[in-house]
C-alpha cells in the first residue's frame, strides 16, 4: 500500500487500517492523523484525524479551504458545536478561526491549500440529520438513492453537478438498490463509506470505513446493496457522468443480493475472493 494514497490510480481500501501518524500540517498539531489521499500538484489532501481531549488549535488565516466531518466527539468553532455529523467548513477568506474540542474526536478532513474563493466568506456549519434529502437521478436505477448537499452552493440538476469547487455530499442508498450499467467521469472523486454494504464488480464488497477513489476516464461500476449504504462523497471539480452497459449487469445484482444473509454484518470483501460472481471481464487496470 505504498501508494494506496495516488488520486491518479483506482483505489480501493479500509482506513481503519492505515496508521496512526504525527500530522504534517501545523493545523493538527498536538492530533493524530491517516493520510487517505493527496493530489502531489495542488497538495488538496483527504485526511482522518483523531483529535484528543482538550484539543486546541487555530485555523490558519489564509487563502485554503479546511472541511471537517465529525465521525465521533465534538468539534466546536467560533462558538459554534457540532457532536458526531456535524459538518464545518471555513472557506478561504474566512478569517481562519480558533477549533476546539472538549470530549476529543474523529473526523474526515479535507483540506485544500489552492481552493478558489467562490463560497463567500462565511462559515458554515451543519448537522446531517437537519439538512433534507434529495432525490438523485439515476432513471435505470431501482429503489432509488439519496443525497444531502454540505457544501454549499451545490448545483445539483443537469448534466453537470457540484459548485466550481466539486461538491462534498452524503449519499443514501436503499436496501436492494442496484444501477447494472458502468460509468465514468472527467473528473476524480472518491468514497467513504460509513454504514452498511455496496458491492462493486472490480472492486469487491464495499463496508463501513471502506475508501474508494476513481481517477478521471476510468469506467466503473455496477453498483449494488443488498443492506443499503450511507457514504461521504467528496470532489474538486464540477462533475459529469456517462454511462453504459456493464457485461451481465442485472445478472451480477440478482446474484449478490440473493447470496448475502441478513443475519451477518456488513464485511469488506476483495473482488477476487468472490469467484462466482466473475462473469465479466477486468475493468482494473495490471
Amino acid at each position: 500500500m505504498s501508494e494506496y494514497w495516488r488520486r491518479d490510480k483506482p483505489q480501493f481500501f479500509n482506513i481503519r487500517s492505515l496508521e496512526w501518524g504525527q500530522p504534517e500540517e501545523r493545523l493538527f498539531e498536538g492530533a493524530e492523523t491517516r493520510l487517505i489521499s493527496r493530489d502531489p500538484d495542488t497538495r488538496n489532501t483527504t485526511y482522518m484525524a483523531r483529535l484528543p481531549a482538550a484539543w486546541r488549535q487555530q485555523a490558519p488565516d489564509d487563502q485554503a479551504g479546511l472541511e471537517l466531518f465529525v465521525l465521533d466527539g465534538d468539534v466546536r468553532v467560533e462558538g459554534k458545536r457540532v457532536g458526531a455529523g456535524g459538518y464545518i467548513f471555513l472557506p478561504p477568506g474566512s478569517g481562519g478561526g480558533e477549533l476546539t474540542s472538549q470530549s476529543g474526536a474523529q473526523a474526515l478532513v479535507f483540506w485544500s491549500p489552492r481552493m478558489r474563493p467562490a463560497y463567500g466568506c462565511d462559515l458554515q456549519v451543519r448537522r446531517v440529520w437537519q439538512e433534507p434529502w434529495q432525490m438523485a437521478e439515476m432513471p435505470n436505477s431501482i429503489h432509488g438513492a439519496m443525497f444531502k448537499s454540505l457544501r454549499l452552493p451545490d448545483p445539483a440538476e443537469g448534466a453537470i453537478h457540484g459548485g466550481s469547487e466539486g461538491a462534498v455530499r452524503m449519499f443514501l442508498f436503499t436496501p436492494g438498490f442496484s444501477d447494472p450499467r458502468e460509468h465514468v467521469h472527467s473528473v476524480w472523486e472518491e468514497m467513504i463509506y460509513l454504514t452498511g454494504d455496496m458491492m462493486m464488480p472490480d472492486r469487491g464488497v464495499l463496508a463501513p470505513g471502506s475508501y474508494m477513489g476513481n481517477p478521471p476516464d476510468f469506467w466503473h461500476a455496477p453498483m449494488i446493496c443488498h443492506r443499503g449504504a450511507v457514504l461521504l462523497f467528496h470532489n474538486h471539480d464540477p462533475i459529469d457522468m456517462e454511462t453504459r452497459d456493464y457485461p451481465d449487469g442485472e445478472a451480477i445484482a440478482e446474484r449478490y443480493r440473493d447470496s448475502e444473509s441478513w443475519l451477518a454484518p456488513a464485511r469488506e470483501r476483495a473482488w477476487s475472493q468472490m469467484p462466482e460472481l466473475h462473469t465479466a471481464p477486468s475493468r482494473i487496470p495490471s
